[in-house]
């Protein structure tokens, strides 16, 4: 494993002396003394004994689905949103809206939106099903525009 390397010496190499074997017994592999000062003097899979990879974990192609679905729900929920609380407005061109299903119309669905994007994103950082969340917003945005929009032009 440890074999000497003549000349000058790069970071990271491992060189056999007294002095790094020394070290290596004394503070676990980190080289204190010499010219690797600072640097591991082994394999971090032969100190730990497991495999050590350089590339990053792949997800699993069903976690991936949750998350193109989730992103494509958060976009569509946020814009649904948008046009539901400019929609609100067309309601009141009389000026003879009902002052509750107004106001619900305007804070509720933005409100539902907002706490499904959360919760989506909550998920997905936590590795669940994520994509019931803006979907349920969507769905709970839709329902109360729908009955304010009923209080309002009733």
């Amino acid at each position: 494993m440890l074999s000497p390397i003549p000349g000058p010496h790069k970071a990271g190499a491992v060189v056999d002396s007294p002095v790094t074997h020394q070290s290596r017994r004394l503070f676990g592999g980190l080289s204190t003394t010499g010219p690797l000062d600072g640097c591991w003097t082994g394999r971090a899979s032969e100190r730990y004994g497991f495999p050590v990879s350089s590339e990053p974990a792949k997800p699993e192609s069903s976690h991936l689905g949750d998350v193109v679905a989730t992103v494509v729900l958060i976009i569509g929920s946020i814009g649904l949103a948008v046009g539901l609380f400019f929609g609100v407005f067309l309601w009141d061109t009389n000026g003879a809206t009902h002052a509750l299903g107004f106001f619900l119309g305007v804070f509720v669905p933005p409100v539902l939106t907002v706490l499904g994007v959360i919760g989506g994103i909550v998920a997905l950082v936590r590795r669940r099903l994520a994509f019931v969340y803006p979907l349920a917003g969507i769905l709970l945005s839709l329902l109360s525009w729908w009955i304010a929009q009923s209080l309002a032009t009733a």
